[in-house]
């Protein structure tokens, strides 16, 4: 049996946290070679890792999409996930939470302008912004199904 982590199961946490913020480090680490955080975990296990998967420029859109921005959006999502849980603890209200991710995210995106190892992009910020709000959305969805499940027992 699944143990939990304060009022929230741990397969919650896993599947929507743990689970999106592993998932977008692989998908970074494997399509993006080049990457500062591919560089470092190639040193740190001595190997080479990845091959650019999906980075031909003749591929099709939706393969520039994800090697651009899934992971991006996975670590939003998995961000504002986390903050919700947070924000019930101390009883900050959820849109001023939504507003907190946005201008965290916002201001972490506008940081690599100033950084030789990231890229700034303003396509992130959009999809970031996305992410936080499907984040939300399945956060309130899972409180929805908590409340049902406690009024019916």
């Amino acid at each position: 049996m699944l143990k939990r982590f304060g009022s929230v199961g741990i397969g919650t946490v896993l599947e929507n946290i743990i689970v999106p913020l592993s998932v977008g480090c692989i998908l970074y680490v494997v399509t993006r070679p080049d990457s500062y955080i591919s560089r470092i975990a190639s040193e740190i296990l001595n190997i080479r890792i990845g091959n650019g998967l999906l980075a031909p420029t003749n591929v099709p859109i939706w393969t520039k999409v994800i090697r651009n921005h899934a992971a991006d959006f996975l670590w939003a999502y998995a961000f504002a996930f986390a903050i919700m849980l947070v924000g019930r603890k101390t009883g900050i209200n959820e849109p001023k939470l939504i507003i907190l991710c946005c201008i965290v995210s916002v201001l972490i995106e506008i940081s690599q302008v100033f950084s030789p190892f990231f890229t700034f992009d303003f396509v992130d910020i959009l999809v970031e912004v996305i992410g936080i709000i499907v984040g939300w959305f399945v956060y309130r969805w899972h409180n929805h199904i908590k409340e049902k499940r406690e009024i019916s027992s």
